[in-house]
């Protein structure tokens, strides 16, 4: 095999180079290469791309083939546009789902502590309360049925 008798693929598609199939045929069957062209699956990514723009291909820009080689040139149609749209936009709303879960998530667990706070001084509240009264309780002169008794009979005797 001669080097002379190689082909360069040519530059198809690049993120700011893309090319039209119908170019991209014309210029691999000019350079004596066979064509076969082959509609890309979906994907979120194809969204921004139009109609009969080349994906890729399966050698790729510059390399050497022998004259006669088959190039496989995958491009993109408006249906698979529009479906790669409908992923994109699916895809962003489970990612919006995804995060209004967890704020959800979040506001629940900020609302489950704010509670824990407010009955944990409630609690101390309450705990504080009983204990001065209890203190208080502890310092008031005992009164009983049968001191109180005890006095009638003695203000009886006088």
């Amino acid at each position: 095999m001669e080097k002379t008798n190689l082909v360069e693929v040519p530059e198809l598609y690049d993120e700011d180079y893309r090319v039209k199939l119908d170019e991209a045929k014309r210029w691999l069957e000019e350079d004596g290469l066979r064509v076969e062209s082959v509609v890309v699956q979906p994907r979120a990514e194809y969204r921004d791309y139009t109609d009969m723009e080349v994906i890729s291909t399966n050698y790729s820009m510059k390399d050497k083939v022998k004259p006669g080689t088959r190039i496989i040139v995958k491009y993109i149609t408006t249906e698979v546009i529009e479906e790669s749209q409908r992923l994109y936009d699916e895809s962003e709303q489970i990612k919006l789902e995804e995060e209004q879960q967890l704020a959800d998530k979040k506001a629940a667990k900020v609302e489950k502590r704010q509670q824990n706070r407010e009955n944990t001084v409630s609690a101390l509240k309450k705990s504080a309360s009983n204990a001065v009264i209890g203190t208080k309780n502890a310092f008031k002169k005992p009164t009983s049925k049968k001191d109180e008794s005890t006095e009638d009979l003695g203000e009886n005797e006088q």
